[in-house]
C-alpha cells in the first residue's frame, strides 16, 4: 500500500537514512512483512515514497519509507524489522493489532449489521489510522451506537452513502 499521508514518525534530523542499501529495496519490504505479520502484536505496514513520485518500479532505497505499527513493544519490534529492512524506518504504535481489525471486519460488523436490517455494501481496513472502514446505505443513530458498543469507540469509521430524512 502507498501511504497517502505523511509518516506518522518525524522526519530524523539529517533526513531518513539508509543503514543497509542492500536490504532496502522491495523484495525487502515483503521479506520485513513476512517476517512480522504473524505477531499478535502487529497492527499494520505500509509504505511512502519519499521522493513523492510513488513508482514502484523503482529500487532506489532512499525512496522507501517502510511504516510498521504494533500495540505494544516497539523497541524489539524494531530490533527485529532491522533483520530484514536496512531502509528509512518509522515503528508507530496503533491501539488494535491487525488481528483485531481483521476480527471487527469478518465477524462483529455482520453480526450488527444483520441483527439491525443495515445494508453493509463493502468493509476495508485502514491500517494507517487502525480502523475498519464499512460503507452503509444508510444508518441511524442507533445502529451508530450499536457499532460503537460492539467493535470498541473508533475503531470503525462509517462512510454513509445517505443520510436519513428528518
Amino acid at each position: 500500500m502507498v501511504a497517502t499521508r505523511s509518516a506518522p514518525c518525524e522526519e530524523p534530523e539529517g533526513g531518513w537514512q539508509v543503514p543497509d542499501p542492500n536490504r532496502a529495496g522491495h523484495a525487502d519490504v515483503n521479506a520485513s512483512n513476512a517476517a512480522v505479520r504473524r505477531d499478535p502484536e502487529f497492527a499494520g505496514l505500509w509504505i511512502e515514497y519519499l521522493d513523492g513520485a510513488g513508482d514502484n518500479s523503482t529500487e532506489d532505497q532512499a525512496e522507501i519509507l517502510l511504516n510498521v505499527a504494533f500495540t505494544a513493544n516497539l523497541e524489539p519490534h524494531e530490533q527485529e524489522l532491522r533483520k530484514h529492512w536496512g531502509g528509512p524506518l518509522c515503528i508507530t504504535k496503533h491501539d488494535r493489532s491487525l488481528g483485531r481489525l481483521q476480527q471487527i471486519q469478518s465477524e462483529e460488523l455482520g453480526r450488527v449489521t444483520r441483527r439491525l436490517g443495515i445494508q453493509e455494501l463493502f468493509t476495508d481496513i485502514d491500517v494507517e489510522d487502525d480502523v475498519v472502514e464499512v460503507g452503509i446505505v444508510v444508518i441511524d443513530d442507533k445502529g451508530r451506537e450499536a457499532i460503537e458498543e460492539r467493535s470498541g469507540k473508533d475503531a470503525v469509521r462509517i462512510l454513509e452513502m445517505l443520510q436519513p430524512a428528518t
